[in-house]
């Protein structure tokens, strides 16, 4: 009747693969990939990369990530920049990508649905390369070949060339990725 509501707006679905599809194997990640993704965005990103990367030769190994030093709330700490580049990155994306009123709701509106929002698009970037589709309600467009991927590579690298050093030696100090003041200055 006049005044009623869809019972639709209200529902959030995050879905690991289409009906047709299997879900990814990969030995490098956690088995349930998509979970992770949502959960441990970060860590799940960083090792995903580091699999398709040169980075794998120079001794980065998942261990090595698991031990990223920092708190994902403290900026000057590398968990904590990757942590803000990352939100960043993919606000921007889905900025790009969505339109007003429905990034207003899934990126404005509440922090854990944004959260959740946000590790969705990497889910979708990691799980597309495994030919796999996560599903959403409501549906965003793919989002997983977006151009801003390649400045959360570059983050990525950065911190993870630091790392053996920055957790062998105590006097190493993390040296903070250039990304906000190039991005600033673009």
């Amino acid at each position: 009747g006049p005044g009623a509501t869809d019972p639709m707006r209200e529902i959030i679905l995050l879905a690991a693969c289409s009906a047709n599809e299997v879900l990814p194997q990969n030995p490098e990640l956690p088995a349930d990939v998509f979970t992770a993704c949502l959960t441990t965005p970060i860590k799940v990103s960083l090792r995903w990369f580091c699999s398709r990367s040169l980075l794998r030769h120079d001794g980065i190994t998942k261990e090595l990530i698991d031990r990223i030093p920092g708190r994902q709330t403290d900026r000057k700490t590398p968990l904590g920049e990757l942590n803000w580049i990352f939100t960043a990155i993919t606000d921007t994306i889905a900025w790009n990508v969505l339109p007003r009123a429905l990034f207003q709701k899934l990126f404005r509106s509440d922090l854990l649905v944004a959260s959740l929002f946000r590790n969705f698009l990497l889910a979708e970037r990691i799980m597309a390369a495994a030919n796999c589709t996560p599903v959403s309600y409501p549906r965003l467009p793919p989002t997983h070949q977006h151009p801003m991927w390649q400045a959360w590579d570059m983050a990525a690298e950065q911190c993870l060339m630091q790392l053996p050093t920055l957790l062998s030696d105590t006097a190493a100090e993390f040296q903070p990725s250039p990304f906000f003041a190039e991005q600033l200055t673009a």
